[in-house]
C-alpha cells in the first residue's frame, strides 16, 4: 500500500517530508504516527494509513513533494 504526501489544506500543493517514525522493516500499526510533514504555516503529525511492514521509504527527510507523491511502501499482507 502506497504513503502519499496528504493534501493538508486547500491551497497547500506540497510538504516537506520532517522526520519518520519508524524505519525500514519495522512494523506499523493504523493510525499510530508514520511520519511528519512540514508547510510554510504548520507541521502536521500523519499516521500510518494501515498495519503492517514499512517496507520501503523512497523520500528522505528534508525532501520537498508535491502533495500525492508515493513517499513510502507498507506491505499489509494482503493482496
Amino acid at each position: 500500500m502506497d504513503v502519499i504526501m496528504p493534501q493538508l489544506g486547500e491551497t497547500v500543493t506540497e510538504g516537506t517530508v520532517a522526520n519518520w517514525y519508524k524505519k525500514v522493516g519495522d512494523t506499523v500499526k493504523a493510525d499510530e504516527p508514520l511520519f511528519d510533514v512540514e508547510t510554510d504555516k504548520v507541521t502536521t503529525e500523519i499516521p500510518a494509513i494501515a498495519s503492517g511492514v514499512l517496507k520501503a521509504i523512497l523520500v528522505e527527510p528534508g525532501t520537498t513533494v508535491p502533495v500525492g507523491t508515493v513517499l513510502a511502501v507498507i506491505e499489509t499482507g494482503s493482496k
